[in-house]
């Protein structure tokens, strides 16, 4: 079972009045609270050290005697683990305890201490925890006396943390695309095209290393079958991140057969054979060797029923005309480790935290980009159209442009605009396809890039 909230508190200090309060006070907000004396004795250890893992956000409520219980000590190592490992809240309360106490281990904190002496690793263990634990924001009895109101605001400031997640969660996922050159497009799916033109595609797969080139370009001496073969013009930020969002304009851009072209969103984590990443955006695919874009994609769990993966991204951009745009977002859960994407305002999925390793995307991403792509399986055949097939010079309504970049930072879990001059600008082939940044004003616009060019580069 998963909770809201864990609250560690000594019992004999708290249980009969400041966490007996706060806990009805959380409970009568729909807020879901762990206590583990409303367990049988024989459970709560462990189940205590369960339900840390499965909370989103831990309530540490120092007292007098809070140290003087090993169970308290290993919450608190347990719950700073979980804070490390998977962004888990952490709020101490100071209940009528010296701060200075805690942190240098003087007065009670300091006589507990002291009697644990012969198990010198754990009590290191246990010491650091409680000075990183201290130095958290967090509430105390010495700043607001008045018991009450002091739940109340704690609980006020939980609800609060738990409805931004809610939100943020809601927010961010949006339009989400893993490309996959190891994969196939079904039969049955790609039998159905019949239009002169090649299918546009809002994607949905998963990739292990085909997006290495972000950080390893290929070399261009047949090296790396295959990889030279495609071209790019991206907007790259290194930073440890939970997820990224921007609003990726829809072209419909002409393509032979064997030849594809895209525009995405990816994050990733990981070096070369431990490389993971996500991407997102839309594609015109003429290769039908290439590509996972439907609900059969591998791993992946569909939510939605208004919206299936690899259905048509329509209306599209005019040249000078009227702009549309796919709002694209990817986003940790931090609660349960799995990755989503949401269409607009409609969860359409999640790929499980099982599919990802640690070196990989399991404890988040460290590098996003956004932009343009186009492949060839062809040697020697001539590059296609990437977005609308002008370059970013050219500007609004008639070059593609990607704007509303957004990063969740790893460990505050803000959503904030990435600075048009920390984004690193990379286009391998500039007289065929380029990128540039464009900062100007209102929220959409001030980070945001062109990208794109009319192709005619041999592959």
């Amino acid at each position: 079972m998963k909770h809201d909230v864990f609250i560690s508190f000594r019992a004999k200090d708290t249980r009969d009045n400041f966490v007996s309060h706060l806990c009805g006070c959380l409970r009568r907000k729909r807020i879901k609270t762990f206590l583990y004396d409303e367990l049988p004795a024989e459970e709560r250890y462990e189940e205590s050290l369960k339900a840390i893992e499965v909370s989103r956000i831990s309530v540490i409520v120092f007292s007098e005697n809070f140290a003087d219980s090993k169970w308290c000590l290993d919450e608190v190592v347990a719950i700073l683990k979980c804070k490390e490992k998977f962004g888990q809240i952490v709020i101490p309360v100071l209940y009528h305890v010296d701060p200075l106490d805690i942190e240098n281990q003087t007065g009670s904190f300091g006589d507990a201490f002291a009697k644990r002496r012969d198990i010198a690793e754990q009590l290191q263990e246990w010491k650091e925890s409680f000075t990183e634990a201290i130095n958290l924001p967090g509430w105390s009895t010495a700043y607001l006396s008045d018991e009450e109101m002091l739940v109340n605001e704690i609980a006020r400031e939980i609800e609060n943390k738990l409805l931004r997640a809610s939100k943020t969660k809601v927010i961010i996922e949006w339009s989400l695309v893993i490309t996959n050159l190891m994969l196939e497009i079904p039969s049955s799916v790609y039998d159905q095209i019949s239009s002169a033109h090649k299918p546009l595609y809002a994607l949905a797969a998963m990739s292990m290393s085909l997006l290495s080139w972000f950080k390893y370009p290929a070399p261009q001496d047949g090296n790396c079958p295959g990889m030279n073969r495609h071209h790019f013009a991206i907007a790259q930020y290194y930073k440890d991140n939970d997820g990224a969002r921007g609003n990726i304009n829809i072209w419909d851009p002409f393509v032979k057969d064997d030849q594809l072209s895209l525009a995405s969103i990816s994050v990733e984590s990981g070096l070369k054979d431990t490389l993971q990443s996500i991407s997102a955006g839309w594609i015109v695919n003429g290769y039908n060797k290439t590509g996972c874009y439907s609900t059969l994609c591998p791993g992946f769990v569909q939510v939605s029923s208004k919206f299936a993966l690899g259905a048509r991204a329509e209306p599209v951009s005019i040249y000078d005309g009227q702009q549309y745009h796919l709002e694209v977002s990817l986003l940790k859960d931090y609660y349960t480790g799995d990755w989503w994407f949401v269409l607009g305002d409609e969860p359409i999925g999640y790929w499980p935290r099982s599919l990802f390793h640690f070196e990989g995307l399991a404890n988040g991403a460290n590098r996003i980009f956004w932009g343009g792509e186009v492949f060839s399986s062809v040697e020697n055949m001539i590059s296609p159209i990437m977005g609308s097939g002008h370059f970013p010079q050219e500007g609004f309504k008639k070059a593609a442009f990607v704007n509303g970049l957004k990063v969740i930072d790893h460990v505050s879990k803000e959503v904030t605009s990435p600075p048009t001059s920390g984004l690193m600008l990379f286009a391998d082939s500039p007289t065929c396809y380029n990128v540039q940044t464009i900062s100007t004003v209102g929220e959409d616009w001030s980070s945001a890039i062109f990208y794109g060019g009319p192709g005619g580069c041999t592959i």
